[in-house]
């Protein structure tokens, strides 16, 4: 299980959210390029949602693949209430043939894109989280890596996900530390559920030249 919320940044401020993001907690940057097919199970297979992608950083040599299972969001009153998605979610170890399996049973390809920026490890009052800015790419053509090309509606943009690792017993203190974390970075990104889109932060700017002095 996990929390999640998302936002956007202008690319030009990245640069800055990753130096804060190293000041805040102290954790590495780590250079995102992720290789990424989203399925969805067919109308025939399940009355149920499913999305399953398979990931494989384009840097791993062989290839080493994940299969994330992602479960559908809370619902509910007190779902509404939380400041952040909370979602199931599974992660397993493949081996490459699992991108020829998951088509096989049924699961159609939704899209294929490349995150490609930034993500940071870290820990904020004792939760484990995971801060990913990252430009989506978009391939022209199944699996097409190299010939990668940024969504036309996002030029200029980076989008951030922040994540959280839940329990079925925590999740509502998991979310509130998720939204505790989002309210620092907010002079530089607004985050809120991914449902719900807070646009760009009008400090992004002067936090960033804060942040990054010419």
């Amino acid at each position: 299980m996990e929390c999640v919320v998302q936002g956007i940044i202008e690319s030009k401020h990245v640069r800055a959210l990753v130096e804060l993001i190293e000041g805040m907690t102290g954790a590495r940057e780590e250079k995102l390029d992720l290789h990424q097919l989203v399925y969805r199970n067919a109308p025939n297979i399940g009355a149920i949602p499913c999305e399953v992608r398979l990931e494989c950083p384009l840097n791993c040599n062989p290839p080493i693949w994940t299969i994330v299972h992602v479960g559908g969001a809370m619902r509910g009153a007190g779902a509404d209430q939380l400041p952040a998605v909370v979602r199931s979610i599974v992660r397993v170890r493949a081996s490459p043939s699992v991108v020829h399996l998951v088509p096989a049973i049924g699961l159609r390809l939704d899209h294929e894109l490349i995150r490609r920026g930034s993500a940071f490890d870290f820990a904020h009052r004792s939760y484990a989280m995971r801060l990913e800015a990252f430009a989506p790419l978009r391939l022209p053509r199944q699996h097409a890596v190299s010939d990668a090309q940024p969504l036309p509606n996002l030029a200029g943009l980076h989008v951030v996900e922040v994540t959280a690792a839940a329990a079925a017993e925590t999740y509502s203190e998991t979310a509130a530390a998720l939204s505790s974390f989002a309210d620092l970075i907010s002079p530089l990104v607004r985050l809120s559920k991914p449902s719900i889109s807070a646009g760009l932060s009008p400090a992004a700017a002067s936090t960033a030249a804060a942040v990054c002095p010419a």
